[in-house]
């Protein structure tokens, strides 16, 4: 059986037909069978086989007279019973001979398959070398070997050969101008313009590489990268001078956010752009109809600047101070300028903590008169460098 399962509800239908199976059981296997097709299938199959084997019996069991007389020939006396006995037994053999060749068929089924897949398994993911069987090294061992070390022969015992008629003697000229035994020198040719470029141009060819890496390019490879760009996000918590006693048009989640972009020029000075949303607190003066008028409101208007920065040395490790000027203006209103002294830690090496000390100073115009808002507080965020 290819399920327990099913192997347990067999046995529990063999134990039926056989009489062995308890009153607990017997309710488990009918309300088995009551839902399963194969198990009554199972069932009729076992039936037919008894019937079929006890037809057989009684059609090829001689009769007990019989038996009897051929026991009575040879001095013997059977019992009905135990002829009765044996037939039973015959027929409680010949069943369990059968269920017997069912599940020896299912096992021997169920050998064959495993050793397939076995085999499959075996040729799609093969053994690597070295786990099959270990490599024996040969070490083949030389002999020694002796070296001699042979001294030069003295000056004195070496042979001085006859001197070469050829060669002529070295005259007394000689003796007074050594320079004279020194062959000529070798004569150098004019260098041309041409000889000069070939020159330069090996030179100045590109090393050719040696070895070509061959390594997978991924896409977000291919994308240059802003070296020297940060970004940064800051909130800013700043009292207003005069103070806002008029609720402002509205107040959403990114008001006082500001955010903005740097460009380093070198490792103290960088230049970027910044901007954000903020209320700006007015009072100011004017004439209606020839009397002096009080106006008060707070407006909520975006506003853009142009940002220089100034980064120094580390004072602590991860600990840089820095100095931010911005010029620009909130628009409807009017020019804007701010300034912050504060402190960047970098936890990380292209993530920074920003935290610092501005403040701010807002101009515009009513009736040809100028008007000023001025802020002061702590700012606040996080900065990431590409």
């Amino acid at each position: 059986m290819s399920n327990p399962n099913e192997y347990m509800d067999s046995r529990m239908l063999h134990a039926f037909m056989d009489g062995e199976l308890g009153g607990t059981h017997e309710e488990v296997l009918f309300q088995k069978l009551s839902s399963n097709a194969e198990l009554r299938a199972e069932m009729q199959d076992h039936i037919a086989i008894r019937k079929a084997v006890q037809h057989d019996i009684e059609a090829f069991t001689p009769p007990a007279s019989a038996t009897a007389a051929i026991f009575a020939s040879l001095g013997f006396t059977i019992p009905s019973a135990t002829v009765n006995a044996a037939s039973a037994n015959n027929a409680t053999a010949h069943a369990a001979g059968a269920s017997a060749l069912r599940h020896m068929w299912f096992s021997t089924t169920s050998a064959i398959l495993a050793t397939v897949a076995a085999v499959l398994l075996y040729f799609q993911f093969p053994l690597p070398f070295d786990a099959v069987g270990s490599i024996v090294e040969r070490v083949v061992s030389t002999p020694g070997e002796t070296v001699v070390i042979e001294e030069p022969a003295p000056i004195s015992d070496l042979a001085i050969p006859p001197a070469s008629p050829a060669r002529s003697a070295v005259t007394p000229a000689m003796r007074e101008n050594p320079s004279a035994l020194l062959p000529p020198a070798v004569e150098v040719r004019d260098v041309t313009p041409r000889d000069l470029e070939l020159l330069a141009a090996a030179v100045a060819a590109p090393e050719q590489p040696g070895r070509v890496r061959n390594e997978q390019v991924r896409f977000y490879d291919l994308i240059p990268r802003p070296d020297g760009v940060t970004f940064y996000a800051r909130n800013v918590s700043m009292r207003s001078d005069p103070s806002p006693t008029v609720v402002s048009q509205s107040d959403p989640w990114f008001s006082n956010m500001n955010v903005g972009v740097l460009y380093a020029l070198g490792d103290n000075h960088a230049i970027g752009i910044e901007g954000g949303r903020e209320a700006f607190s007015q009072h100011f003066f004017g004439t209606e109809l020839g009397m002096r008028v009080r106006y008060e409101q707070n407006p909520l208007a975006y506003w853009a600047t142009a940002v220089y920065q100034f980064t120094g040395d580390a004072l602590l490790p991860h600990v840089h101070p820095f100095a931010q000027l911005q010029a620009g203006g909130a628009f409807d209103l009017g020019p804007l300028a701010r300034a912050t002294l504060g402190l960047k830690f970098r936890p990380f090496d292209r993530i920074a903590v920003v935290v610092g000390a501005e403040g701010s100073v807002l101009m515009y115009r009513f009736q040809n008169n100028w008007f000023s808002t001025n802020k002061v507080g702590m700012t606040y965020g996080v900065s990431y460098e590409f």
